[in-house]
């Protein structure tokens, strides 16, 4: 399903770059037939039309190899998040053949499904995360709590030191020098 969307969407930069390109040149057909009392679109699809067309020049070409490539540049990005909607697609539809009786409150819980975490661009996290949410809202409890892919993700985050320079000797396990601590008797 991703080759076929990613090759829609190669399709749709494409027609957009080849639309563009068609605007500038009535743009520039309304322009040289300023004088004329016809549109320039209908000017355009008359058969005895008498506007002459001027040639694309080189930087009005170059504006629309820009957009296409802004337009690629864009699509090559978007790709991870069209992968994580088919999989959370995918999870929906597992969830519905798993739980039946709750089939429309599953189609409708999309949007709980959204990655909490960079590291949920890998497929199984972000799948066990959707699954174990999906399960929940089938059951009628509350997708508030953290999810097991969640919890995973906090204490990989948590277990990271912090600083890479060591501690000084005058620094005590706390993070504070010893003469700044105050004791209470």
């Amino acid at each position: 399903m991703r080759s076929t969307r990613a090759s829609l969407f190669q399709r749709y930069a494409h027609t957009h770059a080849l639309q563009y390109r068609c605007i500038r040149n009535h743009a520039e057909e309304a322009a040289t037939s300023a004088g004329d009392s016809r549109s320039c679109l209908a000017s355009r699809f008359s058969p005895a039309s008498t506007v002459e067309r001027s040639p694309v020049t080189e930087s009005q070409l170059a504006d629309v190899i820009d957009v296409a490539s802004v337009v690629s540049r864009c699509l090559s990005d978007l790709e991870p998040v069209f992968e994580q909607i088919d999989w959370a697609e995918d999870e929906i539809a597992r969830a519905q053949r798993r739980h039946s009786r709750h089939r429309n409150t599953l189609y409708h819980s999309f949007a709980l499904l959204t990655p909490t975490h960079e590291r949920m661009r890998q497929e199984f996290v972000y799948r066990s995360h959707c699954r174990e949410l999906l399960d929940r809202v089938a059951a009628g409890l509350s997708p508030v709590p953290g999810t097991a892919a969640e919890v995973a993700l906090a204490v990989m985050q948590a277990s990271k030191p912090r600083s890479t320079q060591p501690r000084s000797a005058s620094t005590c396990a706390c993070g504070s020098k010893p003469d700044s601590l105050t004791w209470n008797r």
